[in-house]
Parts: C-alpha cells; sequence; structure tokens
C-alpha cells in the first residue's frame, strides 16, 4: 500500500530532489501543512477526486482535513 501511495505522489506532486538516482516528490498534508515526501515512512492517505485532483494528509491528521482551508 506505500508502494502505491508513493507512486501517487510522484504523479501528483511537485519534484523536490533526487536522492542517488531515485527522484523524491513532495506534497503538502491536508490536515496540518507539513510536506509529505515521497520517500517518507510515515502512515498516508490519500483521496483522489473523479476530477483527478489529489489531496494526501498523514493518517493522524484526518479529523482536520475536510474543515481544513489547506488546498
Amino acid at each position: 500500500m506505500q508502494a502505491e501511495l508513493r507512486k501517487l505522489i510522484k504523479k501528483y506532486g511537485e519534484h523536490d530532489h533526487f536522492d542517488g538516482t531515485k527522484e523524491v516528490c513532495k506534497v503538502t498534508c491536508q490536515g496540518c501543512g507539513k510536506t509529505i515526501y515521497s520517500s517518507d515512512d510515515d502512515e498516508i492517505d490519500c483521496s483522489i477526486s473523479t476530477r483527478k485532483s489529489a489531496n494526501f494528509w498523514h493518517r493522524g491528521c484526518y479529523e482536520k482535513v475536510w474543515n481544513s482551508k489547506l488546498k
């Protein structure tokens, strides 16, 4: 599951840097506003809409996501 989320972060996120030969991309947690990197081992969830926009968050931030003004 985490490998699939890393691929989604690379697809919907923006490029940050290269770690050796691997590309590291980043997205913003919609609950707390912290940066989530594709190389992180945190527990991450995401939601992809029918219009192909994606929201990512830490599992601990789940309650804050839906009322957040971050985009």
